[in-house]
């Protein structure tokens, strides 16, 4: 059974970077993350997973695949993302944050980012 790890739990309580902890679930571990992306308006949500959180955002945010789902619909802003020890179980969350529903979603992504800001500057 693999660890949920939240990078706000992380930084308090075990007073790790964020940089560093990224590291090790990337290059230790066969790790991964479920991400949240929003449009500039919130109108549209975007829930994907990823084994290299940095790099499938930097994507994103280039709009390097124009026809994708989150290129077309702008979704660019990072507004939630939760790391996991084994991208096997990010790969489930990720499925059942897909079945959730709008309302959900959002009280999840305002508990632990109530502002909605761009969580992005905080991978690099």
């Amino acid at each position: 059974m693999s660890v949920i790890v939240k990078m706000s739990v992380i930084a308090r309580h075990e007073a790790i970077s964020r940089n560093a902890w990224l590291y090790y679930i990337y290059s230790m571990h066969k790790g991964g993350a479920v991400y949240v992306l929003s449009s500039p308006n919130r109108n549209t949500l975007y829930i994907g997973v990823t084994a290299n959180l940095p790099n499938r955002i930097t994507e994103h945010q280039q709009k390097l695949n124009p026809t994708g789902f989150a290129a077309r619909y702008n979704c660019v802003v990072l507004v939630y993302y939760q790391l996991f020890e084994y991208i096997e179980d990010a790969i489930k969350e990720e499925k059942r944050l897909k079945g959730c529903s709008r309302e959900y979603k959002e009280q999840l992504i305002a508990s632990e980012n109530p502002d909605w800001r761009d969580l992005s500057v905080e991978l690099y």
